[in-house]
C-alpha cells in the first residue's frame, strides 16, 4: 500500500513574476523513476536490480547534458548522484560482501508543490539499512528526490534529503566514514582531466592526501567541459544541516586521477551517535548548469535555493 507523503519544505509564493517553465511530471517504473518536462527527460534514479543501493543515475542540464557517470571501471561502486555512510563500521559505501545494503521498501507518492520562488516536483522512498547477516535493518530512511524551478537560478535544481532514524529494537548507532562519504556524484570521463573547483569561500581546505580536500564551506562547485560543452555542478548545503558548513570533499582539480564531488558531516574525524529516537536530517541542492556562472551568480543560486527550501 502506498503511503501518505510527508512533507518537509514550506510552500508560500508562486511563478507569477515570471514566465512558467515546462511542466514537469514523475513517471514510475518497474526499475526506475524519471522526472521528465516537456523537452525530454531531467532527472533518472534507479531502485531496482541495484544491488546494493538506489541512486540518481541520469540528470541532465537544461541543455540536455548528461555529465553523471555511473559504476566506471576504476570504481564500480561510484554511482552517478548517491548518498552512503556508515553505520557501527559497516561501509554502505562501498560494495564488498562485507559491506552494508540499502534496500529499497516503497514509495510513498509524488507531486508537484509551491515553495517560495518557484515549484518543486518531488517523489518520496522508503529504504531499510541492513548489515551483511543481520536479519534486522540497523536503519529506516525517508528518502524525498526531486527538482525544483526556482525563479532566477539558470541551472537544474536537484533536491536531495535524507532522514534517517534508527530501526526498531537496532539500539543506537554510531555514524562512521571515510573522508568521502556522504552525497556523492562523479562524472563522465571527459571531465576528469580539465576541471576546477570553487568554494564560496573562495578558500580550498587542507590536502587529506594526494589532491584530495576537505574543505568546510556553505557550498562548493565544480566546472570542466562535458564533452567539449562547458558545465558546471554546483552543491548546496542547508544551514540546519548537523555540523553546518559542510566539509566538501574534492578531488582531481585541476588534473588528477578522476574529478568526485562529495557533501560530507566529517564522519572520518568525528564519528556521530544516532540515538533511538532520534533521526538525522540532511538536505542538499545539487545544481546543474550549462555555462560555467561565476562565484557571484553560484552565491545568488544557493541564496534562492535556501529560501525555497525553508526550515
Amino acid at each position: 500500500m502506498v503511503s501518505r507523503l510527508v512533507l518537509v519544505l514550506g510552500v508560500t509564493a508562486s511563478f507569477s513574476a515570471f514566465a512558467a517553465p515546462p511542466a514537469l511530471r514523475v513517471n514510475m517504473g518497474d526499475e526506475a523513476v524519471e522526472i521528465r518536462d516537456t523537452r525530454g527527460p531531467v532527472l533518472k534514479y534507479l531502485f531496482t536490480k541495484v544491488p546494493f543501493k538506489p541512486y540518481v543515475n541520469e540528470c541532465y542540464t537544461p541543455g540536455g547534458v548528461q555529465f553523471l557517470r555511473d559504476s566506471p571501471s576504476d570504481h564500480k561502486h561510484h554511482h552517478a548522484l548517491m548518498y552512503a555512510l556508515g553505520i557501527n563500521k559497516v561501509s554502505f559505501w562501498e560494495e564488498t560482501e562485507k559491506g552494508g545494503k540499502q534496500l529499497h521498501r516503497e514509495f510513498t507518492g509524488s507531486k508537484t508543490e509551491t515553495v517560495r520562488g518557484g515549484n518543486w516536483t518531488h517523489f518520496g522512498e522508503m529504504l531499510d539499512w541492513t548489515a551483511p547477516g543481520q536479519d534486522k535493518p540497523w536503519a529506516a530512511e525517508m528518502r524525498t528526490v526531486g527538482v525544483m524551478q526556482l525563479k532566477g537560478v539558470s541551472g537544474r535544481v536537484v533536491s536531495w534529503e535524507t532522514q534517517l532514524t534508527p530501526a526498531h529494537g537496532a539500539g543506537d548507532l554510531e555514524l562512521t566514514g571515510n573522508h568521502y562519504y556522504g552525497l556523492g556524484a562523479r562524472f563522465i570521463q571527459s571531465m576528469d582531466k580539465n576541471g576546477k573547483f570553487i568554494f564560496a569561500s573562495g578558500k580550498p581546505g587542507p590536502i587529506v592526501r594526494g589532491d584530495e580536500r576537505n574543505t568546510p564551506d556553505i557550498w562548493c562547485a565544480y566546472q570542466a567541459e562535458a564533452d567539449g560543452k562547458p558545465v558546471t555542478i554546483a552543491m548546496f548545503e542547508h544551514p540546519d544541516n548537523p555540523r553546518h558548513p559542510a566539509t566538501w570533499f574534492t578531488m582531481g582539480d585541476n588534473g588528477g586521477i578522476f574529478a568526485y564531488l562529495a557533501a560530507t558531516l566529517n564522519l572520518y574525524r568525528e564519528p556521530m551517535s544516532l540515538k533511538q529516537g532520534e533521526t538525522l536530517r540532511v538536505r542538499y541542492g545539487v545544481v546543474f548548469y550549462d555555462g560555467q556562472p561565476n562565484a557571484k551568480k553560484l552565491a545568488k543560486d544557493y541564496k534562492a535555493w535556501k529560501k525555497a527550501v525553508g526550515k
